[in-house]
């Protein structure tokens, strides 16, 4: 009875411990992925930013804020 039990306690360990595997790797490569996302959105916000800044020339800005 005691080596059934143990079977089956080991069974169980080794199903929960597949479990938790899977779901942190799945944790980590969900991780991977938004900083992947994020990084993409940080380049493409990068490059409106320079496509749409109003470039002003130094001189102009001289005069006009003096």
């Amino acid at each position: 009875m005691v080596m059934l039990i143990d079977a089956l306690s080991f069974t169980y360990y080794l199903k929960v411990a597949k479990w938790y595997f899977l779901s942190h790797f799945i944790g980590q490569i969900n991780q991977l992925t938004i900083v992947v996302l994020d990084s993409n959105r940080l380049i493409r916000l990068k490059e409106l930013t320079k496509q749409h800044t109003l470039r002003v020339p130094s001189d102009a800005q001289k005069g006009f804020l003096t």
